[in-house]
């Protein structure tokens, strides 16, 4: 029997991973002909709608508005005459609001949780509200072990991680002297993104000896503050937001990432895909689950001197073979993903 399915959102930007993610596990495929129809809720509204126009036919999109109670309406009128046999949540309040209605109204869909940053960090999760889920999809390991952490039993949890493709084009190391970093993401002296921590490695290494991008917007002045006042000897080049960071960039060494807490950083997986080796800090959740020894390095969440040490090993001409590092994201193609997304789905019963 073909099956009716929901994805139910909050505000989204329009530009985000989530987002890519969506658009990716959404378009037309031979999983479609399981489905009667797949609708998508974007609760709060969205900023950019592009991304909603490459979506296939199939797919019927609803919006929400910024207020509250009319959110919750419209979550309520669909969850009750939608005629859905799966809900997919992508936050805890949905979930717990999906339960709710469900319990007072004896419907019967099944609630999945697809939560997609790491639940104990992150102040929109509240893990308590994941027990209303029937089942969950995880997409990194350290969010697997979040979720069994909470009592959720392994077989209620299905690892489906995100899509990334190997790209055609490769993205060479400079070739001018220094070793050229790049941060791709939003830009936070403390707090999640700890840009802090890379400027405190860039004081210990030899003066200009590194030029860092940084891709972003956020707390640049905050951050343009702390390079000055502690005397930073490294080029840092300010690229404020740009649609696709991966397009302008030529020549790279490395992308760094020093989060505290992650989900899982797409940032840092398209930089491999690019051939483009990482050094990210082994924060929970989801660089360990994308940096190995051939294709870059994982140091200790707040270890300095460890993420000094790996900058040094590429100042000191430690070389990756580019090919094999786009290599080592073979289980994150597209088609491995929507295998795994729609198949978790199937066996959900």
């Amino acid at each position: 029997m073909k099956r009716k399915v929901a994805i139910i959102t909050p505000k989204l930007s329009g530009n985000g991973g989530t987002e890519t993610v969506l658009k990716t596990v959404l378009q037309e495929n031979e999983y479609f002909e399981n489905l009667n129809r797949i609708d998508l809720v974007i609760l709060g509204g969205h900023k950019n709608n592009q991304w909603i126009t490459e979506l296939p036919t199939k797919v019927k999109v609803h919006f929400a508005t910024d207020n509250q109670i009319l959110r919750m309406l419209v979550l309520s009128y669909w969850l009750l005459f939608g005629g859905f046999e799966q809900v997919i949540c992508l936050s805890t309040t949905i979930i717990h609001w999906s339960a709710l209605i469900r319990k007072v109204f004896r419907k019967h869909y099944l609630i999945v949780s697809w939560i997609h940053f790491s639940i104990f960090n992150e102040k929109t999760v509240d893990p308590d509200k994941l027990h209303y889920a029937d089942y969950h999809l995880a997409i990194s390991s350290g969010i697997v072990k979040q979720l069994e952490s909470l009592g959720i039993k392994a077989e209620r949890i299905r690892l489906i991680f995100n899509p990334v493709d190997k790209k055609k084009r490769v993205i060479m190391p400079a070739d001018d002297g220094v070793i050229h970093l790049a941060y791709v993401g939003r830009v936070m002296l403390k707090g999640q993104k700890d840009l802090q921590e890379l400027f405190d490695a860039l004081t210990l290494l030899p003066p200009q000896a590194v030029v860092l991008h940084i891709y972003g917007t956020g707390q640049i002045a905050e951050c343009k503050a702390y390079l000055a006042k502690h005397h930073v000897k490294q080029t840092v080049i300010w690229h404020g937001w740009v649609k696709d960071p991966w397009q302008e960039i030529r020549t790279l060494d490395a992308t760094v990432l020093t989060s505290q807490y992650e989900g899982f950083p797409m940032a840092l997986a398209e930089s491999i895909s690019y051939g483009v080796p990482g050094i990210a800090s082994d924060c929970p959740t989801g660089p360990a689950d994308i940096i190995d020894s051939e294709n870059g390095f994982l140091y200790r969440v707040g270890d300095v001197k460890g993420l000094v040490t790996d900058i040094l090993k590429l100042i000191k001409q430690v070389h990756f073979n580019h090919v094999t590092v786009q290599q080592t994201l073979g289980k994150y193609a597209t088609d491995k993903f929507c295998q795994r997304f729609w198949a978790s789905l199937a066996e959900m019963k």
